[in-house]
């Protein structure tokens, strides 16, 4: 689940995500959550992305739910209430992948 969204206060972004990303609620999601900066998308607007995996679509779903859900959600949300704005939010499923050999 890949979430584009533009930051009006970056700082203030970066800290409230730093501080969910740091609770249970994060840590009882079942897969891994990333987060980078976008360097340039041509006229997406976007300045930073959070992508969410699960094994299957049903552990995403159901782990989606529960964090935002969740009382950390909240809080994050009030703190980052005028400091972004979403752009996109999309689901991919992988068909297959080639992991790096070392």
């Amino acid at each position: 689940m890949l979430t584009l969204i533009s930051a009006s206060d970056p700082d203030t972004f970066t800290k409230a995500f730093q501080k969910l990303t740091a609770s249970s609620s994060v840590g009882d999601f079942p897969g891994d959550i990333y987060f980078g900066r976008i360097i340039g998308a041509g006229e997406n607007p976007a300045t930073h992305w959070i992508n969410a995996s699960a094994r299957n679509m049903s552990d995403l779903m159901s782990g989606n739910e529960a964090l935002m859900q969740s009382k950390d959600m909240t809080a994050y949300l009030r703190a980052v209430s005028d400091a972004r704005a979403f752009q996109s939010v999309t689901i991919q499923r992988t068909a297959l992948s080639f992991p790096a050999r070392l």
